[in-house]
């Protein structure tokens, strides 16, 4: 028996049509999962409504939704500076169906927080069915593959980290799920359409986590096919591959070319202990309330119980020799698993990639599958005295570790007390000859006793971590108050000194929006949310990834620029700057052209005499140049020289990406460090000249988007008609065979 060609009872479990109570099964745990999800809001009805969601996605969603209704696909928005770059971005999702529905639905109510939460339960659900897919295409029965399917979206940094925050984590893991089980399809000759699909997916939320993952898995099951001489399997997983790699470069390539003037553009390799994990942190896996030494923001230890997976994983010990003999069949998530280990424990940076914990629910979904597995294999037929020591010493050495980093009675209980009385349960059911069960019978018993125990444990992992870890805000529920922020500022404007002050208080949004919340207000803020600072930009504005500036940005606003002898405030396009009271308690002076506007318990607004022209133009020429701008969109602008001077160029309002292009000049090195400027020493008066901006590498993005679609329809289709061929054949030569 092997991965890709088990015997007929593992070989098409999982990838076959599913029987009607395979179905069922698979149905009953995600309601499941769904009513655990549930469950968690009695104790905290926002509890997936925190940090990254409420200052980055749900702004992500509204604006893809509104540019959804206006029929306007993105590319650039140079009023949004760094945070603009939405192809470089990445996790904006624009090649992505789901992200747009997602978007689309989010104008569609006004109630932000029942959206996020229907939105991310869905996505809990959805983990959870491909999780059993995966479960069964690997031979684990029905049964235990149902208790992985709760087992799975229940682990602790799913719950405690993706599900309430990190939403695109959570679309990935869901996905992956799914991903996984299209390459167990493909890999034993069945449709590549499942495959397509979630792969499609995945790879196009723009989170790199799991595409590192695919890649990996991908990898290991090629590897794995060669091995075994498998090369028909090796030929259909290359296929899968290319479709993969090829929208991996539509996705992620604007990001790696944009990467070298942004904070991403580092090779370094650092450990700072900074939400990686240690060896002994694992001892935390079967235990629903320890929490370990994970260090983050909130110091050298998590208060969740973030390296959590399952109370019933020292189950399988009992049936380690069926693994022992039976390893071949799980090489595949067997070093999957092994490879996510040695990440999260290694540095918390390489590169661009940072803070490895957010592998494990990639590596939780590969130890479930062993775990399942086994469990089917072995349980009840194998359940032996020395399957039960080792399970019982495995059990008591995780509940010491697990105690050592939180020494607290209820750590104990909650180890020792749901856990003795569910391995009770389990030798009863496995052992007791005299109630004369059959073993599929005991098999259902001993996974809902699984399921129950998950329940149960739930319990007081709820009353003990009501919520994320990662900080939440008082931001508003309900999009209305956040539309009426800034209804009297005038485009563009500009956020200066300390946003986080407030944000514990909700009076303090009716003044002054944090990160993507500023695209709910009609005025364009330039301080949203980004992934990809502009490292100039950066210190020049002293502003962070969310918008936050230091005390100085107010002066820098409104200082000279020595290049350009124009205020950098005229340089950026703002017309609008609004200034918390955290960072000046007293209103700053108004600069020359300016007034106070209105001022708030939280903010001071200031505003122009006269408004200026806004980001994206052309905000300043060199000494006797002049141009007019005939034409201007959020990807081109158009001029015509009408003078030039000794030294001719042309600044303009906006970040100096790589993927600028220009026709009739050339590029030149930018004001500041930071501001597009163009070379105009070879021009001539009177000629027209056109800056153009594509994301780099855009034509290969757009060609690898387009086959990876085309070979996403011609393998399926391909399929029927190779398929036909033969079954028209197959008559013919048995009639010249009779003859």
């Amino acid at each position: 028996m092997t991965d890709a060609t088990p015997t007929r009872p593992a070989h098409r479990r999982g990838l076959a049509h599913p029987r009607l109570a395979e179905v069922g099964l698979a149905a009953a745990a995600v309601i499941v999962t769904i009513a655990i999800a549930t469950a968690r809001l009695l104790v905290s009805p926002s509890f997936y409504f925190a940090d990254d969601t409420q200052l980055g996605s749900v702004g992500i969603w509204h604006e893809l939704g509104v540019l959804a209704q206006s029929g306007t696909f993105p590319i650039l928005n140079p009023h949004a500076w760094q945070g603009g770059n939405y192809f470089a971005e990445g996790q904006w999702g624009l090649f992505n169906p789901l992200a747009w529905v997602i978007g689309i639905g989010s104008v569609a109510t006004t109630n932000i927080l029942g959206y996020v939460t229907v939105v991310k339960i869905a996505a809990l659900g959805c983990f959870s069915a491909g999780s059993f897919l995966v479960a069964r295409s690997y031979g684990a029965s029905a049964w235990w593959s149902a208790a992985a399917a709760v087992i799975i979206p229940t682990a602790g940094f799913t719950v405690y980290m993706d599900a309430p925050s990190w939403v695109s984590g959570l679309f990935n893991a869901a996905a992956f799920a799914f991903t996984w089980w299209g390459v167990r399809r493909i890999r034993v000759g069945g449709g590549p359409l499942p495959y397509l699909i979630s792969a499609y997916l995945l790879i196009t939320f723009g989170y790199v986590f799991g595409v590192i993952m695919l890649v990996l898995l991908l990898v290991i099951s090629i590897a794995d096919a060669a091995v075994r001489r498998e090369w028909r399997a090796v030929r259909r997983l290359a296929y899968a591959s290319v479709f993969g790699a090829l929208v991996s470069v539509a996705v992620f390539l604007p990001g790696v070319l944009t990467a070298g003037v942004t904070a991403r553009g580092t090779t370094r390799i650092l450990q700072t202990w900074f939400l990686n994990a240690d060896l002994s942190d694992f001892g935390g896996i079967a235990s629903p309330t320890a929490t370990m030494s994970i260090g983050a923001w909130w110091g050298p230890a998590t208060h969740a119980p973030m390296m959590s997976i399952s109370w019933a994983l020292p189950l399988a010990i009992a049936f380690w020799g069926v693994l022992r003999r039976g390893w071949r069949d799980l090489v595949v998530p067997l070093v999957l698993a092994a490879v996510a280990v040695a990440i999260i424990i290694g540095p918390d940076q390489i590169g661009p990639i940072r803070w490895p914990v957010r592998f494990l629910p990639y590596l939780t979904v590969a130890i479930v599958i062993v775990w399942a597995v086994m469990l089917t294999r072995g349980f009840p037929q194998k359940l032996g005295r020395r399957g039960l020591t080792a399970m019982l010493i495995v059990t008591l050495a995780l509940g010491y570790l697990a105690w050592t980093q939180t020494p607290t009675a209820k750590v104990l209980a909650g180890t020792f007390l749901a856990t003795t009385i569910a391995l009770v349960a389990i030798y009863l059911i496995g052992t007791q000859r005299r109630w004369n069960w059959p073993p599929g019978t005991r098999s259902a018993i001993a996974a809902i006793v699984v399921v129950a125990g998950t329940i149960s444990v739930t319990v007081p992992q709820l009353y003990e971590y009501r919520t994320t870890p990662l900080p939440t805000f008082a931001t508003p529920t309900t999009a209305d108050p956040m539309e009426k922020v800034l209804t009297d500022g005038v485009n563009d404007g500009f956020v200066v000194g300390d946003v986080y002050s407030g944000v514990g208080d909700p009076a303090s949004f009716d003044e002054l929006l944090v990160g993507n919340l500023w695209y709910f207000s009609p005025t364009e803020v330039s301080n949203v949310y980004t992934v990809l600072p502009y490292t100039a930009f950066t210190n020049d504005l002293c502003i962070d990834l969310r918008g936050s500036t230091c005390e100085t940005a107010y002066a820098t606003l409104l200082s000279t620029d020595p290049t350009t002898g124009r205020v950098v405030a005229d340089l950026l396009g703002v017309n609008t700057i609004i200034a918390t009271r955290a960072t000046y308690p007293t209103a700053p002076p108004a600069a020359p052209g300016w007034h106070l506007m209105r001022s708030g318990s939280t903010v001071w607004v200031y505003e122009r005499d006269t408004p200026g022209p806004t980001a994206g133009g052309v905000v300043a020429t060199s000494a006797g140049t002049q141009v007019t701008v005939t034409s201007e969109s959020d990807t081109e602008v158009t001029l015509r020289i009408d003078a030039l001077g000794s030294d001719p160029s042309a600044t303009l309002s906006r970040l100096a990406y790589p993927g600028y292009s220009v026709s009739g000049a050339a590029l030149a090195a930018p004001v500041r460090g930071y501001l597009l400027t163009v070379d105009l020493s070879h021009a001539s008066v009177g000629q027209i000249v056109t800056i153009s901006f594509r994301p780099p590498g855009w034509t290969l993005e757009l060609t690898s988007l387009a086959i990876a679609v085309v070979l996403g329809i011609w393998w399926p289709i391909s399929r029927v008609f190779i398929a036909r061929r033969r079954s028209a054949r197959a008559p013919r030569e048995h009639a010249e065979s009779l003859h």
